[in-house]
């Protein structure tokens, strides 16, 4: 990744401290960031826009679960552009206080994501209650402040280090492969700039005519670039319209310039999101 910036710098980020997004974070733009705090999705684009923090890191989509939508919309009606992306392996583990074992665990806490994802182990072991919460790190947070015994959380390695809690039960995800990809956001003329790019993400409208979009898809494939990525979210005020977002891969920039002319002569609406570079796995 070919980003530009000068440490340290304030990040946004989706939950408290020890989340999946903190991991990403810290991987994308260093140990040595202060994390903002959000705890909702809306919070973070708000937080990042009015210059609370720097730069933000959003989930998007999942390799198990899709393509979070309601996010696309959050970034396409905001004026935040993406320049990077990383995609982070979710390992899941069950954490507790010190001393504690498996048999003495009679709760289990977590986002309903990360319950679904480790839905195997907690078959294994019908003893254990499981209960919804808004966060994984935030149900760590609360086993360690208020002492809780016989309660554990789902959650990622560095809240049980943070917290000063204990893994005793690692890597509980059901599924290995599970990525979670996340993109760093920043404000137009920002901190954070990138110096290549071989991605770009765009949201887009087709004309409301039979065949409207499969000549849009055509002619993408004809300028030589790759469509990696298509979702379809409602038009709101216009029954049965659609805003699509999409992702383009190219190795020519003048390809996908060319790709980009093409679109903003033939759509209703067309509107980049961010040109970056294509990130690669973390394990």
């Amino acid at each position: 990744m070919t980003l530009e910036y000068e440490s340290p710098i304030m990040v946004a980020i989706q939950g408290v401290r020890g989340a999946f997004h903190e991991i990403a974070a810290r991987q994308a733009l260093g140990n040595d960031i202060v994390t903002v705090e959000c705890l909702t999705f809306r919070e973070l684009v708000e937080a990042t826009s009015s210059e609370q923090a720097d730069a933000a890191l959003m989930a998007i989509e999942n390799s198990v679960a899709g393509g979070i939508l309601p996010n696309y919309a959050l970034l396409r009606n905001s004026e935040l552009q993406i320049v990077g992306e990383v995609y982070l392996r979710i390992v899941q583990n069950l954490i507790a206080q010190p001393g504690q074992t498996l048999d003495d665990i009679t709760e289990v806490a977590s986002h309903p994501m990360a319950i679904q994802q480790c839905v195997d182990f907690l078959e294994q072991h019908p003893h254990m209650r499981v209960v919804e919460s808004e966060d994984t790190a935030l149900s760590a947070k609360k086993i360690a402040e208020k002492g809780l015994k016989g309660k554990a959380a789902i959650g990622s390695s560095l809240a049980a280090e943070i917290f000063g809690l204990e893994i005793i039960a690692p890597e509980i995800e059901s599924n290995k492969e599970n990525y979670t990809r996340f993109l760093i956001l920043t404000r137009k003329n920002g901190r954070i700039h990138n110096t290549t790019s071989d991605k770009a993400s765009i949201c887009f409208s087709a004309k409301h005519e039979p065949g409207a979009l499969a000549r849009i898809l055509n002619d993408i494939a004809e300028c030589g670039v790759n469509l990696t990525m298509l979702h379809s979210l409602p038009k709101v005020g216009s029954k049965w319209e659609y805003v699509f977002h999409a992702d383009l891969s190219y190795n020519n920039y003048m390809q996908y310039l060319a790709t980009v002319k093409m679109l903003s002569e033939s759509v209703t609406y067309f509107k980049i999101l961010g040109e970056y570079q294509a990130g690669s796995e973390i394990f």
